[in-house]
């Protein structure tokens, strides 16, 4: 997966190819890579789809990419959207033998910067301290045999192994 930043360049009411299942389709101009910080110049199509099933989640994208509107008519002549920020994640998927980088999700400006885990304020967090420490303190020694874990050689932030749509459980 990689995710970029960029901007909407155009967009409207479609349907695929085989299914004929009807989408708001975004082309979005990506310009930064999030990943690495780099630069680029790619553009990708993005399919909001709307069925029984999905509706819910596209208008929910919508909104919160900031649209409007409460008529989806106004998506088809691709100037509702035009220009707004958004963020990708991308995911490569094999279509006849070829790969191709797919969007997996759209979302707010800003949205993979505020990922990481949040820490609590000072005062919450000496009242936690003082709180817990008695009981580690009164808990059993770990054992003289026990091995120390491996020196870690990075942070590893939690954040890039959860779905974008997902909670994290701490």
């Amino acid at each position: 997966m990689a995710n970029y930043s960029g901007i909407i360049t155009s967009h409207g009411l479609a349907e695929s190819k085989n299914n004929h299942t009807p989408s708001v389709k975004l082309c979005i101009k990506a310009t930064t890579c999030l990943d690495d910080g780099n630069s680029c110049d790619k553009t990708f199509y993005a399919d909001l789809w709307l069925t029984d099933n999905s509706a819910q989640n596209t208008i929910k994208t919508l909104r919160d990419i900031g649209w409007q509107g409460m008529d989806f008519a106004t998506l088809n002549d691709g100037n509702d959207l035009e220009g707004v920020e958004v963020e990708i994640t991308t995911e490569v998927e094999t279509y006849e033998g070829n790969d191709y980088e797919k969007v997996r999700f759209v979302n707010k400006p800003g949205h993979f910067a505020n990922r990481g885990v949040k820490a609590m304020d000072a005062n919450q967090a000496r009242a936690v301290v003082a709180k817990y420490n008695a009981l580690l303190r009164n808990s059993p020694k770990p054992a003289a045999t026990a091995q120390k874990p491996a020196q870690k050689a990075g942070r590893v932030d939690a954040a890039q192994y959860a779905s974008p749509d997902e909670d994290l459980p701490f």
